[in-house]
């Protein structure tokens, strides 16, 4: 039994008719994975589980129905027949997702070894530490809101020049207090595609080199990207952090 895998551009991003990009017929033998699949997103990606889509494959099929899945480009995956999300999407392709949206023509990659840290990433990448571009959650110590500071690699974060920015002093912010208000682990945050909107900050420094990279979602997932676009996608304000 033959099942049609459709890609929908986001609506609430993209106006007007949703296009579709069919891959033809995938055929389930205990289920699908996205690898190889999904555009801007390199092979040797994580797959997704497959067993609740099977399940609820089988369940359409016992009732004689037509089968087809569709999906936003956030990759949530959708039952065309009654709209029930049948796959969630992952970390990094939200952040392809963003990017996208943002109009950005990057391209999400999955390393094989850990990116976690800016020395870790500079040495699977293959770049200079000065041009990873690390996402690092402050929260303000009178407000407690969120403040992002996009950091070069190189540089520690000068906390007093970031709290003279913002009007209020700043902490580091707990694991539980980034997951919440960026949508993602720390070591794997990402400069945009974040739950919540956070004011954000932009390290000078960055803006030195013509091609920077930066985490995507996950501790081995990046994405290169022109620093000149950093400040757009982001709507950061660049200063001196260290």
């Amino acid at each position: 039994m033959g099942l049609t895998l459709t890609l929908a551009k986001n609506v609430a991003a993209h106006a007007g008719s949703p296009a579709l990009i069919t891959f033809g017929s995938l055929f389930l033998s205990g289920g699908f994975g996205y690898r190889g699949l999904v555009p801007g997103i390199e092979p040797g990606g994580q797959g997704i589980s497959s067993r609740r889509s099977a399940i609820h494959h089988r369940e359409h099929r016992e009732r004689r129905d037509d089968h087809e899945f569709k999906t936003t480009l956030n990759l949530c995956v959708l039952c065309a027949l009654c709209g029930e999300q049948v796959l969630p999407m992952s970390s990094t392709l939200r952040v392809q997702d963003a990017l996208a949206a943002a109009g950005l023509d990057a391209r999400v990659v999955e390393m094989p070894q850990t990116t976690r840290t800016s020395a870790d990433a500079a040495k699977a990448i293959g770049c200079e530490v000065a041009q990873i571009a690390k996402s690092l959650v402050f929260r303000g110590a009178t407000s407690g809101a969120a403040v992002l500071v996009i950091a070069s690699g190189r540089n520690r974060v000068n906390e007093a020049a970031v709290a003279e920015a913002i009007g209020e002093p700043i902490a580091k912010a707990d694991a539980d207090f980034v997951k919440a208000q960026t949508g993602f682990v720390i070591g794997g945050v990402p400069p945009l595609g974040h739950a919540t909107p956070i004011r954000t900050f932009i390290d000078e420094d960055l803006l030195h080199f013509e091609r920077i990279w930066a985490a995507a979602g996950t501790a081995n997932a990046v994405f290169e990207l022109s620093s000149a676009d950093l400040p757009r996608i982001t709507g950061g304000r660049v200063i001196r952090v260290s």
